[in-house]
């Protein structure tokens, strides 16, 4: 708005002030003179807006259903979706991707099919393999231009499949 101010002042009118990011969509929707806003995640929400604390895990729609298949140690675990799935976004920063309802599952690493994550101790035991998981993108947008088909899920039911209308659209 401050840019807009200083515009205005030399003569130049800005009939629209458009802001992006989805971490500050709730803040601009309320700023007097803003008449537009374009959060691009916010309607998926993913690990990084719980990392900056605008998203928890029960608003983050965004999910990549996964299968442990394989425990190489007690702590390891390696789930079958790798970057084709969740995209390297955010590599490396804690907790980059998490694993839904299992707050003990740190994520260390992805190659292209598989994701390596290691629990803490005390729970070496758990997700034995074949256990299903939603795995919880760093980044949705990435995630859901990977795939051609996301599907509405209402207490653990499939409700509805929708097409990505977008995907391979990029020109």
């Amino acid at each position: 708005m401050a840019t807009a101010e200083l515009c205005a002042r030399d003569g130049i009118e800005l009939r629209e002030i458009s802001v992006g990011s989805t971490p500050t969509a709730r803040h601009v929707a309320g700023v007097a003179g803003v008449t537009e806003i374009r959060p691009g995640t916010y309607i998926f929400n993913d690990a990084s807006m719980m990392r900056l604390g605008v998203a928890s895990e029960a608003t983050t729609a965004a999910r990549v259903l996964s299968t442990v298949i394989a425990r190489p140690t007690p702590e390891r675990v390696v789930f079958d979706a790798g970057t084709k799935c969740l995209t390297s976004d955010g590599s490396g920063s804690p907790d980059w991707i998490r694993v839904a309802g299992v707050p003990y599952a740190h994520m260390e690493f992805l190659n292209e099919e598989h994701a390596v994550a290691h629990l803490e101790p005390g729970h070496h035991g758990e997700l034995p393999v074949g256990t299903r998981a939603a795995l919880i993108p760093s980044h949705a947008c990435s995630v859901v231009n990977l795939f051609d088909l996301a599907h509405g899920v209402e207490d653990g039911q499939v409700i509805t499949e929708l097409r990505v209308a977008a995907r391979g659209a990029v020109r």
